[in-house]
This record gives structure tokens, C-alpha cells and sequence, in this order.
């Protein structure tokens, strides 16, 4: 079941999307991640300290985190180029990337259950019917590597706040797998993680350099 995800994951992800960037036909909005993608740097909330973003395609060290961003700051091709280096055949790293949107699951309000949204996600993403067992066993193995993104298209704070401690109650019954939620930096602070067993780090905007290494590829 890992080498399917992993080479389902591989077929969706295979290229960069930037339709959303373009407003002429989507196919020519479709590039190869080592053509176009430029690493990049997150700072841990609240400080000076910068990482790049290959640590969270080395997750041995099992990293729970969160990334916030203003919009169109990239969260979503950052996160597409995880899942394309996670399940690459390449990739030394045997994870199955999970991805769950946010806005898409049911049940928000208290009766959340992540194993279940993230069979649906495989089922209507990846044409993957996978049961709910697999999915878990893989999680307790630690060969998954969880990924819900948008947590901030949950309009309602109240919502947000039950699925936020839906997330956390879910890290906490898996402790082997890393996790990466990504969100936007307005109004994040009405629903937060626990910083004790979540970092934060922020998504800015392209420094100089990084302008520079976008516009030349």
C-alpha cells in the first residue's frame, strides 16, 4: 500500500502547478519542479532563525510544524514539491505523503475523523481506494508523512478551533509521523496550535536573491 501511494502521488505531483498565477491556458502552467521550483526559507515565528525547507524532505526527525504565509506567498507549490520529493522513485525516504485539505472535510464541527479524510482524500485525489486500517498502520509505522493544508479556509473560529484540536488529538495517537499544516498568517492567531508539540514558522515573501533565481529559471 505505500509503494501505490507513493507512486500515485508521484503521477499527480510530477510538475508544478501555477494555473492560478496565469490567465492563459492552463497547460502551459505545468513546469518540472527541478525547472522551476526555488527553495525556500522559513523563520521560526518570533525569532531570527532561518531553516530551508529541505529539512521537511528529510523527515527522520519527524517534524510537526506549522507554516504560515500572506497569500500567494507559495505555501501551495512549497507543499506540492514536498509530496513530489517524499514520493519521487529517487527518493531514498520510504513516506507515503498524505495530503488532506482543509476546507474539504466533513464534520469540522466536532465529528472530524482524520483517518476517514484522508481514505477520501486518496480515493478522490488519487484514485486509491485504501482502507481506513492501511492508512493507520501506516501512521503507526511511521511511514506517513501528513500534510493538511488550509487549515485557515475553515471560515467559522469555532470550527477551526475543534479541527485544530482534532489535528493535535491525531499527532498525539501517532506519535511516530511528522505533520505540516499550513495556513494563512490573518486570523491565525484566533485558533493556534500548541506551541509545545507544534513549531511555527512563517513563509515570507522572495528575498533579492530568490527574485533573482525565479526570474533567471
Amino acid at each position: 500500500m505505500l509503494a501505490d501511494i507513493r507512486a500515485a502521488s508521484e503521477r499527480r505531483y510530477a510538475e508544478l502547478s501555477l494555473a492560478y498565477t496565469f490567465s492563459h491556458a492552463s497547460e502551459t502552467a505545468r513546469f518540472d519542479h527541478e525547472v522551476l521550483y526555488v527553495q525556500r526559507n522559513l523563520r521560526k515565528h518570533g525569532t531570527d532563525e532561518f531553516r530551508d525547507d529541505s529539512f521537511l524532505v528529510s523527515p527522520q526527525s519527524r517534524p510537526r510544524c506549522v507554516v504560515l504565509g500572506n497569500p500567494g506567498v507559495g505555501k501551495s507549490t512549497m507543499t506540492q514539491n514536498l509530496v513530489h520529493q517524499l514520493s519521487r522513485s529517487g527518493s531514498p525516504i520510504a513516506y507515503a505523503p498524505l495530503v488532506v485539505s482543509c476546507k474539504d472535510v466533513p464534520g469540522t464541527d466536532g465529528a472530524a475523523y482524520i483517518l476517514s479524510a484522508i481514505t477520501r482524500s486518496l480515493r478522490e485525489n488519487l484514485q486509491l481506494e485504501v482502507p481506513e486500517e492501511a492508512v493507520g498502520d501506516l501512521a503507526t509505522l511511521g511511514r506517513s508523512f501528513v500534510i493538511f493544508d488550509g487549515i485557515d479556509e475553515i471560515i467559522d473560529v469555532g470550527r477551526r478551533m475543534t479541527f485544530v484540536r482534532t489535528i493535535e488529538a491525531f499527532a498525539n495517537r501517532f506519535p511516530l509521523i511528522p505533520i505540516l499544516i499550513t495556513a494563512r498568517r490573518v486570523g491565525y492567531s484566533k485558533a493556534p496550535f500548541d506551541t509545545r508539540h507544534f513549531d511555527i514558522y512563517e513563509l515570507d515573501d522572495f528575498s533579492l536573491d530568490q527574485v533573482g533565481q525565479y526570474t533567471e529559471k
